[in-house]
């Protein structure tokens, strides 16, 4: 009885002892069989270093996935290179290898810190930023670190249909490389850096299909440039950055076709204002200005605009108040006129249609008699201050 005990027993531990080398046997063989697979999957890719043509992947080897995680994360092309006119380009040998460069990704990726452009660069990143028409509607391009810009370039961005390309870096700009840019597809060309402008350029500057043209960056301009950029087809075009201009060059600008005219300037004579008389927008900007005379404000009266800003004055005599009073737009901007005298105030109150004060000058004038303001106009003068569109494009 004894002995049959001992026997079962040393069965029982033989058999789980085998068990257990069977186990470690499955194992070390997967372990294997996956090395091998790994080893295999590779192949290709360790025979072209071998022969010397590694730097040249074959088209079938461009999506190739490898089957470990890790390399399909480090391998795998982007999501955005599944567009079927991307793909069609990757019988490209030199293309699929500028793919494989994680620096090029990376600045696909970061195109703001882009410091040159190529046409097949510029190809690229119109399509991963989403070439979807107003599906992406909206997604700017933004490359403002460029500082030059070819035709043939140009030519590639301008297929974008995002939203709007910045240009902000660009100080010059030929009139071959504006002409391609006047194709852009997407929102507006943002290109308020330039410097320097010819007659030429302007020209072809105005045949953009946008609504806004901001030239905040030229300090100068000629009367037959400023006739070229009146023929912009848009709605608005800034020119802060303008501080002087003769008349000449102003009667230009005052046939401009669009609604809003945004200037610099820090000095206006009588005679160049007059010369503004023709522009028939809703709106123009003098807010660089920070004083006027009487002579001046006279002829800014006779302006046809819907609103005269004018809110870089901080003060004003009575004499100049009472001919702006006589401006016969809607409204009139004077939101930086801190300090007014009584005389002024009475001026001022004349005027027939909406003033737009700063909230504290507003009150301040309520103790004048006669000057028509209420607690409902103060409010409301807040609001305007607050919501009336500025003509200042930002960069």
């Amino acid at each position: 009885m004894k002995h049959n005990v001992i026997t079962r027993r040393a069965f029982l531990l033989s058999s789980l002892a085998l068990l257990a080398c069977l186990v470690c046997g499955v194992l070390v063989w997967k372990g294997f069989g996956k090395s091998l697979s790994d080893l295999t999957a590779n192949w290709p890719q360790n025979a072209d270093a071998a022969s010397g043509n590694a730097g040249t992947p074959k088209a079938g080897h461009a999506l190739t996935t490898f089957k470990t995680k890790h390399r399909t994360r480090e391998e795998q092309p982007p999501s955005w290179l599944k567009d079927p006119e991307l793909l069609k380009q990757l019988k490209n040998p030199e293309l699929l290898k500028q793919l494989k460069n994680p620096e090029l990704l990376k600045q696909l990726k970061h195109p703001k810190q882009l410091k040159q452009l190529t046409p097949k660069m510029a190809k690229l990143l119109v399509l991963s930023h989403g070439d979807k028409g107003d599906e992406t509607r909206g997604v700017d391009l933004n490359l403002s670190g460029l500082t030059t810009l070819d035709a043939e370039t140009a030519r590639a961005l301008a297929e974008f249909k995002g939203g709007n390309l910045f240009l902000s870096g660009l100080t010059t700009l030929d009139a071959e490389t504006a002409k391609a840019l006047g194709e852009f597809k997407g929102g507006e060309v943002i290109i308020p850096g330039l410097t320097t402008l010819d007659a030429e350029t302007a020209k072809a500057l105005g045949e953009f299909n946008g609504n806004i043209l901001p030239l905040n960056g030229l300090t100068t301009l000629d009367a037959e440039t400023a006739k070229a950029l009146a023929e912009f087809k848009g709605k608005s075009i800034y020119l802060a950055g303008l501080t002087t201009i003769d008349a000449e060059t102003a009667k230009a600008l005052g046939e401009s076709k669009g609604y809003a005219l945004g200037l610099g300037l820090t000095t206006l004579d009588a005679e160049t204002a007059k010369a503004f008389g023709e522009f028939k927008g809703k709106y123009i900007s003098l807010s660089g200005l920070t004083t006027i005379d009487a002579e001046t404000a006279n002829t800014l009266a006779e302006f046809k605009s819907e609103t005269l800003f004018l809110s870089g004055l901080t003060t004003l005599d009575a004499e100049t108040a009472k001919a702006l009073a006589e401006f016969k737009g809607e409204a009139l901007d004077l939101n930086r006129l801190l300090t007014v005298d009584a005389e002024t105030a009475k001026a001022l109150a004349e005027f027939k249609g909406s003033l737009i004060l700063d909230p504290k000058t507003a009150k301040a004038l309520r103790e004048f008699k006669g000057f028509p303001v209420s607690a409902a106009e103060i409010k409301e003068a807040e609001e305007a201050r607050s919501t009336t569109p500025s003509l200042k494009a930002e960069n």
